[in-house]
C-alpha cells in the first residue's frame, strides 16, 4: 500500500513542444527510442532513493558530540605521554551552531560539556552543524578540515599556539605522538647553530624553528632578529629569543669576541 501511495503521488513533467526546443535537442530526441518505465522498475528506483543518504544531511547533536568526544579522548590518551612542557595549556572549546559543544581542559587533561554560561575558554572554535556533519560523513582528515577555513576561531590572548594546532590537526594518536616528538627535538638545546650578522655580531641559537621545524642555519640575522627562512617568524635576541607575535621562542646565546 505504501508503494502504491508513493506511485500515486509522483508527478511527471512533460517535454516542451518540439517547436520550443533547439535543433540539437530535437535531433537527440528523434534519434533515441525511449522505453516506457514499468511499475516494477519505478518501485525499484523509489526504494533506492528512499535509502540514499545525502552527504549534506545533518547529523544529530548527539552523533556529532559522540564523534568529537571519541576523537578528543583518544588524543588526550596520547597527550599524557608527552612532556608537560610542550603540551597545550588552558582550555579549548569546540562549539556547534553556538548551541552545543565540548571543552578540553589541557591543564588536567579532561573533556567537559560546553555551555554558553560556562567559563570562557582561551580558544573557541565555532562551526556549523552542516560543515562538521559533512566532514564526519566524508571521513575527512582533521588537517583537511582545518584547511577548509569554514569556521570561526576566537583566542584570548590572540597568540598562535603551535602545540594546540598540532593537537588539533593530527588525525590519529600515532601521528600526534610523532609530531610532538619532533617538536621536542626542535626545541632541544642540543641542536644549535651559529649565525653572524653583517656587522659581525655572532650568536648561537636553536637550530630548528619551533613552528614547523625549519632549519635556522639558513635564517637571516640582522643583529637583533633571527628570521625563519620558511614562514618569516622573527625571534628577538633582546627578549630572550621570543617570537615577536606569539609565545614561542628559541634558545639564544650571544658569543662574545
Amino acid at each position: 500500500m505504501a508503494n502504491k501511495k508513493i506511485l500515486e503521488d509522483i508527478k511527471f513533467l512533460e517535454l516542451k513542444p518540439l517547436n520550443e526546443l533547439c535543433s540539437s535537442s530535437i535531433k537527440k530526441i528523434k534519434s533515441n527510442v525511449c522505453e516506457k518505465v514499468t511499475s516494477k522498475q519505478l518501485k525499484k528506483y523509489i526504494e533506492y532513493y528512499k535509502n540514499f543518504e545525502d552527504e549534506d544531511a545533518l547529523l544529530s547533536d548527539e552523533e556529532i558530540l559522540k564523534f568529537l568526544r571519541n576523537e578528543f579522548s583518544n588524543k588526550l590518551i596520547s597527550l599524557k605521554k608527552v612532556c608537560k612542557d610542550i603540551r597545550p595549556k588552558g582550555k579549548f572549546s569546540f562549539v556547534i551552531d553556538n548551541r552545543v559543544g565540548l571543552t578540553i581542559n589541557f591543564d588536567i587533561l579532561n573533556i567537559e560539556q560546553w555551555s554558553v554560561s560556562g567559563q570562557k575558554s582561551n580558544y573557541i572554535h565555532k562551526v556549523s552543524s552542516k560543515h562538521i556533519s559533512k566532514m564526519i560523513r566524508k571521513g575527512e582528515t582533521w588537517e583537511n578540515y582545518y584547511l577548509s577555513m569554514d569556521f570561526l576561531n576566537e583566542r584570548s590572548p590572540d597568540i598562535y599556539d603551535t602545540k594546540l594546532m598540532l593537537f588539533l590537526i593530527s588525525s590519529d594518536p600515532s601521528e600526534m605522538e610523532f609530531g610532538f616528538k619532533k617538536l621536542e627535538e626542535f626545541r632541544s638545546t642540543d641542536n644549535m647553530t651559529t649565525l653572524i650578522s653583517k656587522d659581525g655580531k655572532k650568536i648561537r641559537c636553536s637550530r630548528f624553528c619551533p613552528h614547523a621545524g625549519a632549519d635556522l642555519t639558513n635564517a637571516s640575522f640582522d643583529g637583533r632578529y633571527v628570521v625563519c627562512p620558511r614562514r618569516g617568524w622573527r625571534f628577538d635576541i633582546e627578549n630572550n629569543g621570543k617570537e615577536i607575535q606569539n609565545n614561542e621562542k628559541i634558545t639564544i646565546e650571544i658569543i662574545e669576541d
